[in-house]
């Protein structure tokens, strides 16, 4: 907010390259990886909603829906070379489930449409989960 106009105008052609170069990457075979920018060096990026502002840019850049989805989660397994265990639905490997209400290969946005998640062996419903962000909401 407190940016230069030279900071700005930079940030946004930086941001133009990527919406320019991500899905030349793509095409090209290149695994992208999705993932929060969030620290205390980016205070205006905030965990879970922050990847689904990222997956929605992903596909409005020009890749498919389930680029976007890899993206966020079997590429980064592969990348820390931990496949075998994360980044997929299989039996024996370990991972929390989103339920959704939406199919995110027809409209990434649907990743938003969390009816139930399963994390670390317990089920939690839509209404639990707005519970527990009752505390946080301001």
């Amino acid at each position: 907010m407190r940016a230069s106009e030279f900071f700005s105008t930079m940030r946004q052609n930086l941001n133009q390259t990527f919406i320019e170069l991500a899905p030349k990457l793509f095409n090209a075979g290149v695994q992208l990886m999705a993932g929060s920018d969030c620290g205390a060096s980016n205070s205006y990026v905030y965990p879970g909603i922050s990847l689904h502002q990222e997956l929605a840019a992903i596909v409005a850049s020009g890749i498919p829906e389930i680029g976007a989805i890899q993206a966020a989660t079997i590429n980064g397994a592969r990348f820390l070379r931990v496949e075998d265990e994360y980044g997929s639905l299989k039996p024996g490997k370990s991972g929390d489930l989103l339920i959704l209400s939406g199919n995110p290969l027809e409209n990434i946005s649907h990743t938003q449409s969390i009816e139930r998640m399963v994390m670390q062996g317990k089920t939690y419903t839509k209404a639990a989960m707005d519970k527990m962000l009752e505390g946080v909401k301001k």
